[in-house]
């Protein structure tokens, strides 16, 4: 990897700047090559955009606080690095992407998985994201699934109401049992 250098006191303030070209040319040239680094380069009708995103494995970064515009980030502290999203929003903590009982990460295209665990209380039970630890859908809620944890013979369950906000289960049983639950949607 190139290691990029760049003289900030270039140019001096009471420089003649024919004393500063040289440096004034390295800047330049160290400009142009880290720009070209995953992006289209000038003097083209799309320069400045993404060609890639290179991340870098020697700089553990995990955002803190409110990000603003959001941060992609990869964590490479496990098996396989992943990308994650944080904004710094409560339910998009960097936390709750590895640690939490209840998780939402972002997938590509927009993409948005929710998943943990529930109980229900009776008959029917409404959940919300909010009473989860976790942020609503922006657009929509697509699907939820639900895996009991534990099976009971008889029991049956159905999710009845989807929404950016939360979702329903009916059940035949009036006492609490555990489900997995997974959402998807953007």
């Amino acid at each position: 990897m190139t290691n990029w250098t760049f003289d900030d006191t270039i140019p001096a303030t009471n420089d003649n700047p024919s004393d500063d070209q040289p440096g004034m040319l390295d800047n330049n040239i160290s400009t142009l090559g880290i720009i070209a680094i995953n992006h289209v380069g000038f003097n083209f009708n799309n320069g400045g955009q993404h060609t890639a995103i290179q991340f870098n494995i020697d700089a553990d970064y995990t955002p803190s606080g409110t990000v603003s515009p959001p941060a992609l980030f990869i964590t490479f502290g496990v098996p396989v690095p992943q990308l994650r999203f944080y904004s710094g929003t409560p339910g998009e903590s960097a936390n709750q992407y590895t640690s939490a009982t209840n998780w939402s990460t972002f997938l590509f295209n927009g993409m948005i998985m929710k998943g943990g665990t529930i109980t229900t209380t009776g008959l029917v039970t409404v959940y919300t994201f909010s009473a989860l630890t976790l942020n609503d859908y922006p657009n929509n809620n697509y699907s939820i699934v639900l895996t009991p944890l534990v099976v009971i013979n008889g029991l049956s369950f159905a999710v009845t109401a989807i929404s950016t906000s939360g979702f329903t289960v009916t059940t035949n049983a009036v006492t609490p049992y555990s489900l997995y639950f997974m959402a998807i949607g953007n």
